[in-house]
């Protein structure tokens, strides 16, 4: 049995192309260890006038899995030290449903998220993080 965990949310782009090469390089799932970032779960929208705005481009994911609660803190190092790797990201979001630890927070849900801040040409890039706390699944 256990509970299910539900993890997804976005990151915004302004390089489809180097995006879509990132998650390319992402092992599958067979060939992924826990906590799984597997390139599956990644989805890139079709580049359309329609569909994105000022060449903004959305990579939504998700999955769902048993209880990684416990392995939360080690998946977000996982995902950020991927995101950041991607050329024009400048955002991205996690959401984390956990049915296990409702007791401790009524609705369930943990939002992560982070914003690229736009600094001077050959700067390291500085990013802003906010959301709820990195290591409570301990």
């Amino acid at each position: 049995m256990g509970f299910v965990s539900t993890i997804s949310g976005f990151i915004v782009t302004t390089d489809a192309g180097h995006a879509r090469d990132c998650i390319d390089q992402l092992p599958m799932l067979k060939d992924d260890c826990w906590p799984f970032l597997p390139a599956e779960i990644f989805a890139v929208g079709p580049a359309s006038p329609t569909l994105q705005y000022k060449d903004h481009h959305i990579i939504h994911f998700g999955m769902a899995v048993k209880e990684i609660e416990t392995e939360f803190s080690a998946w977000l190092d996982k995902f950020e030290s991927f995101f950041k790797t991607m050329s024009g990201t400048t955002e991205a979001m996690v959401i984390l449903g956990s049915e296990t630890i409702r007791s401790e927070h009524p609705s369930g849900r943990f939002i992560y998220h982070w914003k690229r801040k736009n600094g001077a040409m050959g700067q390291t890039v500085v990013w802003e993080f906010s959301g709820d706390e990195r290591v409570l699944f301990q």
